[in-house]
This record gives C-alpha cells, structure tokens and sequence, in this order.
C-alpha cells in the first residue's frame, strides 16, 4: 500500500493536467485505420503541480519528501478538486529561492496503476 503524501500547502494554482492515450493501431488500404487501447491503463495521466512562495521550512519540507522517493516509490495524493486520492510518482523535480525565507517547488506527477 502505498504512503500518503500530505504536504502542510496545496498546490497553487494552475495545476496543469496532461493526459495521453496508448493507442495500437494497425494500418489498411485507402487511409483506413483501426484502433484499439493499448492494455488496461492505456491512459496515461500527469500533472505538473507548483508551491509558490512557500516559507522556507514548508518548502524543504514537500521538497525533502519527495526527493526522498526517489522518482520510484509511489504514494497517494489527492489533486486539488479531485474526488480523491489516486497513486502518483515523482520522477522531476525543482525548487528555486523566491525570497531569503521563501522557495518555490515544482513537481510533475506521473499517475501509477501499481497494486
């Protein structure tokens, strides 16, 4: 079961949502095409989420826990108006000083099928 994450902040916004389709498809004549999904979870969700001008401990804090995931370790997070929690990773990471108590993160959030 995966772990909760659940930072002091939440995201601002906008949260940007990326969603693509694994499609296998199979060529004929005349330009005729057919299509079908690609597996059971051939919708691939993420998300690409932004703390801003958090206080410095706040910041280290969502930073510190997801660096130490290390982009493999999933855990549950609800997005912001979501209904509820769905299984993430996080395999890119930033943060950047946007004051001398301030920091900003940015993470992107790939969704997961994992048991």
């Amino acid at each position: 079961m995966p772990i909760t994450f659940n930072p002091s902040f939440a995201p601002s916004y906008p949260a940007q949502e990326q969603v693509e389709f694994k499609v296998l498809e199979a060529p004929f004549g005349d330009s005729y095409r057919q299509r079908a999904p690609d597996g059971l979870n051939s919708t691939e969700e993420s998300y690409k989420l932004r703390w801003e001008v958090l206080p410095l401990a706040d910041g280290e804090a969502i930073y510190s826990w997801l660096l130490a995931r290390k982009g493999v370790e999933a855990f549950e997070f609800t997005i912001p108006g979501d209904s509820g929690p769905k299984v993430w990773t996080c395999q890119k990471l930033s943060r950047s000083r946007s004051g001398p108590n301030h920091v900003t993160v940015t993470a992107d959030f790939r969704r997961e099928y994992d048991l």
